[in-house]
């Protein structure tokens, strides 16, 4: 077990855990507490953690700019394990950047501020078998937009039976070169939107959208496909077979030129 780094003199350092070119096997858990910065960083040259469990819990931002980050995952680094819980964290729960690879089979991320699951850049792929996202809040030092789950700039995040609830912000979202997959997942209780696709593709298959309310930019939608009129690239949005019910505004809300296909989907508003 790893507890209460902290930042040198220098202002350098203060993580949990960093791994970068070498192997972490965790026969049983890791448990990370009370670090600056971030709790586990895998990454800058092909790092590794596989096993059993993964716990990181207090991750604190080294200043009032910078995001914490309780699990970063990096060039070409690799989180190949069965359980992860990150909870309450000064910023972003788990990112995964730049040809790095999250394989997690159960994965819990709660208490963020600001983005709970963030994937971006560079081929970066997140594969999760179960899970929940839940209590992603607005940063209270710094801009932030209080989402679940962020996939963009050409990451690829594949979702089956996750549960995304009580973010201030959209639940999921896809903005330009991003691509999201959800299997049977519950989306429930977002800011602004359930699901907010701008430029970028989601596939949404069977599963719950529900109880969207409006926050202080609107919204209120249970899924908004919007492609922007400055941008080339069109949103693509699939649904199949997904239930969307009582949301304070309306249920599917489709914006601008872009594809979307809706299949067998039932959408209904809640009692006024």
């Amino acid at each position: 077990n790893v507890r209460s780094t902290r930042m040198g003199p220098a202002g350098a350092f203060g993580h949990g855990v960093e791994i970068q070119g070498g192997r972490l096997t965790v026969v049983d858990s890791l448990l990370v507490e009370d670090s600056v910065g971030g709790g586990l960083l895998v990454g800058e040259g092909g790092g590794l953690v596989e096993g059993g469990e993964v716990i990181v819990r207090g991750t604190r931002a080294a200043t009032s700019e910078l995001d914490a980050v309780g699990i970063g995952v990096a060039l070409d680094g690799e989180l190949r394990v069965e359980r992860v819980l990150v909870e309450d964290t000064d910023g972003i729960g788990l990112a995964v950047e730049n040809l790095a690879v999250a394989d997690v089979d159960h994965l819990e991320l709660l208490s963020s501020a600001n983005v709970g699951l963030f994937a971006t850049g560079g081929s970066a792929r997140v594969y999760l078998r179960s899970g929940r996202v839940e209590g992603v809040s607005l940063p209270t030092t710094r801009p932030g937009g209080g989402l679940g789950v962020a996939s963009q700039l050409g990451a690829w995040v594949d979702a089956t039976e996750l549960v995304v609830r009580d973010t201030t912000g959209p639940g999921l979202y896809v903005p330009p070169g991003g691509t999201l997959d959800c299997v049977d997942c519950l989306i429930e209780r977002n800011g602004f939107a359930s699901a907010l696709v701008i430029g970028g593709l989601a596939r949404l298959t069977g599963g719950w959208i529900r109880e969207s309310v409006c926050n202080a930019r609107g919204g209120g939608v249970g899924v908004f496909g919007w492609t922007l009129d400055d941008t080339e690239m069109q949103t693509v949005l699939q649904l199949e077979g997904v239930e969307i019910s009582d949301h304070e505004g309306p249920g599917v809300y489709l914006r601008g030129i872009g594809s979307y296909t809706l299949t067998v989907v039932s959408s209904s508003k809640g009692p006024p």
